[in-house]
């Protein structure tokens, strides 16, 4: 590979590759996440039905609400960060969304 191959696979590669395994890693973290997220909701549904707890519809519903902009913001941060990485942050970002579209 000449100098000039070489410098376009470490500026623009490398950060499609780092953008990939974050956007990988942020799939599969996030399906793990909806996972128990769906534990333990089906967990206080069936103590509400045995009188353990009670359960407000209202409560739970903001509660789910506020994890839901936390994930957003998490996202549009390492979006930005992978995007700033230099002049070719777009490579980043491209490699983010392959990477969410492969987990």
């Amino acid at each position: 590979m000449n100098e000039s191959g070489s410098f376009l696979l470490i500026t623009i590669g490398a950060p499609f590759l780092m953008g990939m395994a974050v956007g990988y890693f942020m799939k599969k973290t996030l399906k793990i996440g909806l996972f128990l997220l769906g534990l333990s909701i089906v967990a206080l549904f069936v103590a509400g039905y045995y009188g353990v707890i009670s359960i407000s519809g209202a409560d739970l519903t903001h509660a789910v609400e506020k994890g839901t902009s936390a994930v957003n913001r998490l996202g549009s941060f390492l979006v930005n960060s992978l995007s700033g990485l230099g002049g070719v942050g777009v490579g980043g970002a491209a490699g983010f969304f392959v990477g969410l579209k492969m987990g």
